[in-house]
């Protein structure tokens, strides 16, 4: 606990009064939390993804301060509007938006019964969260951080239909495809392709690394080779690479309707050049 004390004097000849040093930026009501407190319960809600209610719940328990939910929330919105915040936000937009390769993703998030999307883009050092009702174009555009038009540049992202419109060098996540490929292994069903193809993925990233971030020519024609003769295999596991209705039953217009790893498989295919870009650029 800290105490700040003001005096104001008062000169006994002239009447005129002279005030101390004032109070330290921030501290404007008699009893406030001070600075340490603040940074644990925004640490809390940000860092560790507590909500305000919980944060202050875990701050009674632990530090027994009498700290209300109010209070946190109140805490995170003076810090949000912050001059700092401010500035910071606007200079990591600006670096993100000029980043050569730039990731972006979005993941759900529960707020009062409800999902909403946090919209995320980074690169090495920074990362900006964003968060909007919807999951689609409309919540990445809320953000302004992906340019439309960079063609020069990279993005990195999920298999999300949305990130398509952008006109910028393609590169579909690794790591998301090997866990969506894991999802297919998983589901059963007696596919083998889906396993198959996590080994030259994975090969090919540890030998993309081994040469310095870019294969040879005639290993990145062997790669590619290996994936066609998997996906081929993937096709006959699934009916072909046209699908045909199944006969009888009522006629339905519309698109066939396709299951996960089928839509994967088709992914891995029409993009192959953005599945593989890791291995050329």
């Amino acid at each position: 606990m800290t105490e700040h004390v003001h005096e104001t004097y008062q000169a006994l000849r002239t009447g005129e009064a002279a005030e101390a040093d004032p109070f330290p930026p921030g501290e404007g009501a008699p009893v406030q939390y001070g600075p340490q407190a603040r940074a644990l319960a925004l640490s809390l809600r940000d860092q560790r993804r507590l909500s305000c209610e919980r944060a202050a719940e875990l701050i009674n328990g632990l530090a027994g301060y009498a700290m209300s939910q109010a209070t946190a929330v109140n805490m995170a919105l003076e810090a949000e509007n912050s001059p700092a915040m401010l500035l910071f936000e606007a200079g990591a937009k600006a670096r993100l938006a000029g980043a050569p390769v730039l990731r972006a993703d979005e993941t759900g998030v529960g707020t009062g019964g409800k999902t909403n999307w946090a919209h995320v883009a980074a690169d090495d050092e920074f990362s900006l969260f964003c968060p909007h009702a919807g999951r689609g174009h409309e919540g990445a555009e809320a953000a302004g951080i992906i340019p439309e038009r960079r063609p020069d540049r990279f993005l990195t992202r999920d298999r999300l239909q949305t990130y398509f419109g952008y006109d910028r060098k393609r590169c579909l996540c690794n790591a998301r495809l090997l866990r969506d490929l894991q999802k297919c292994v998983d589901a059963g069903g007696g596919q083998k392709s889906p396993s198959r193809m996590q080994h030259p993925l994975s090969g090919l990233n540890a030998q993309t690394d081994a040469y310095g971030g870019k294969l040879p020519l005639s290993l990145q024609a062997g790669g590619r080779r290996t994936c066609e003769t998997i996906l081929a295999e993937g096709y006959a596991e699934t009916g072909g690479r046209v699908l045909a209705r199944p006969p009888g039953g009522k006629k339905k217009r519309g698109r066939i309707r396709k299951t996960f790893c089928r839509n994967l498989l088709e992914t891995l295919d029409v993009q192959e050049d953005a599945v593989l870009r890791f291995t050329t650029d």
